[in-house]
């Protein structure tokens, strides 16, 4: 067979396929308005408004809950306390977020201070984090980033190469070799 018939043979197969798609399409199938009703009531519902159950995360802190402050660049969160557990994630430098009142009653050596179980899942070591809001690192770094803004940390601009000293400057040294410092 040459490959212009072979063309040919696979023309005319696809003519005669859609010819058939076509005739039961005008016809109807047998049943086919009681499956087209059916798969019509099994439409899902929008995204929007349907209930997913995200378990534990879906936990809520009471409103007058304790708090507890991150004291390290990225305080780890735990599964459990302990620090061979799963990591959940961890909390930036100055974040504060809610915890139980009381620490874990369970003592596991391989944390120095308490466990506490912060909301909505996970524990946290004092190792790491402080009860202390007070304490000068938390006031520190309580200022957050506007995550509600394009640009959410305030930024700088260097104009001039910035000066290199082997040891530290004299006044004059620094209003000599650093621009606008007046």
């Amino acid at each position: 067979m040459t490959g212009r018939a072979i063309t040919g043979c696979l023309f005319a197969l696809t003519l005669l396929s859609a010819c058939k798609d076509k005739a039961t399409a005008e016809h109807g199938a047998p049943g086919s308005s009681a499956v087209a009703s059916a798969n019509a009531s099994a439409v899902p519902a929008a995204l929007s408004t349907m209930q997913v159950d995200h378990g534990e995360l879906d936990t809520q802190a009471p409103q007058d809950a304790a708090m507890i402050a991150a004291t390290q660049i990225a305080t780890i969160v735990y599964a459990r306390p302990h620090k061979e557990s799963r990591r959940l994630g961890y909390v930036r430098l100055g974040a504060v977020v809610k915890r139980d009142p009381e620490a874990t009653k369970d003592k596991v050596g391989d944390c120095k201070g308490e466990w506490y179980h912060i909301y909505p899942m996970g524990y946290v070591c004092t190792e790491d984090a402080t009860t202390d809001l007070e304490a000068p690192l938390v006031k520190a770094t309580k200022r957050r980033a506007h995550l509600d803004k394009p640009m959410p940390y305030a930024y700088g601009f260097v104009r001039a190469t910035a000066p290199q000293y082997l040891k530290v400057p004299s006044k004059k040294q620094q209003i000599d070799s650093e621009f606008g410092l007046e």
